[in-house]
């Protein structure tokens, strides 16, 4: 469920989450994906207070994930969580994964 996997990695020492509110996250029910990204938004934040480490990788901006999350207030709820407890880092070059 939502609340036991949400559960495990609030707890977890170091939390990598590559490619958030990207293409990754599936095409489910946008609810659930919405519910699911806040809380562990929230449990992240959370853990950050007892010196857990999480590392969120996105192609998009904090105003990218507020959409892709539903806007207000949602989106924008987890996108200042994500940013309350992060250093944001921009990086720009070719991408990797494509052959040169």
């Amino acid at each position: 469920t939502v609340g036991e996997a949400v559960a495990e990695y609030a707890h977890t020492r170091l939390l990598v989450v590559d490619e958030f509110g990207g293409s990754g996250t599936g095409s489910g029910d946008p609810s659930w994906r919405a519910d699911i990204a806040r809380r562990l938004a929230d449990a992240r934040y959370t853990a950050a207070t007892r010196g857990c480490l999480t590392i969120w990788t996105s192609n998009l901006d904090m105003e990218g994930i507020t959409r892709e999350f539903g806007g207000e207030p949602v989106g924008e709820a987890i996108a200042s969580r994500i940013a309350g407890h992060c250093t944001i880092v921009h990086m720009s070059g070719e991408d990797a994964r494509v052959g040169s």
